[in-house]
Order: C-alpha cells, then sequence, then structure tokens
C-alpha cells in the first residue's frame, strides 16, 4: 500500500464529517487498503465487520496454490444496522481452476 494514499486519513475524515454525524446508519463497504485489526483501531466503539477472508490477490500463485494475498475488502456497519446476505465471490477458483 503506498503511503501517499492516506487510506487511515481518508476513513478518519468520512468518519467526523457532519454528514457522518448527523446520519448514524452508515454501511461502509469497498477496498479500504487496510486490515481488519487496523480498522478496528479506527472505528469507534460498536462496529461490526463481516468479510474475514483474504480477498486481494497475490501477483503470483505459491507452491501451495495460495493466490490470495490480503485481508483488504470489507463490509463495516454500526452494530444496530445488520447486513443480512454477504459474501465473497472467488473469480479465480470459479472461473480458472
Amino acid at each position: 500500500m503506498p503511503t501517499n494514499k492516506k487510506p487511515k486519513l481518508e476513513i478518519e475524515k468520512v468518519l467526523s464529517s457532519q454528514i457522518f454525524e448527523e446520519n448514524k446508519n452508515f454501511i461502509f463497504v469497498g477496498d479500504f487498503n487496510l486490515s481488519k485489526k487496523s480498522l478496528e483501531k479506527i472505528f469507534p466503539g460498536d462496529w461490526r465487520f463481516y468479510i474475514n477472508e483474504k480477498t486481494s490477490l497475490a501477483t503470483y500463485v505459491n507452491d501451495s496454490g495460495v493466490y490470495k494475498k490480503s485481508h483488504y475488502d470489507h463490509i463495516v456497519t454500526r452494530s444496530h444496522v445488520e447486513v443480512s446476505n454477504f459474501g465473497v465471490y472467488d473469480f479465480v477458483k470459479n472461473n480458472y481452476s
């Protein structure tokens, strides 16, 4: 992750914005370029994290056949907001194996 992208700062700006303060039912979805462990330090208090697997692709397949590198894609909600259905589509596995 290039440091010039500053993903932590981007998230902190959203969390401190007036829109966020006025609307507590946010769902954050996407590639945050941060691990779940890093995000847990940024998101204050009562948040849920829904994706618990690596989703970013490595630049090569290793000898064990592993091609996923990092856990950067996330669905994050306040604890009172519940996502009823979610998942990860493994394009490589489903189309090239």
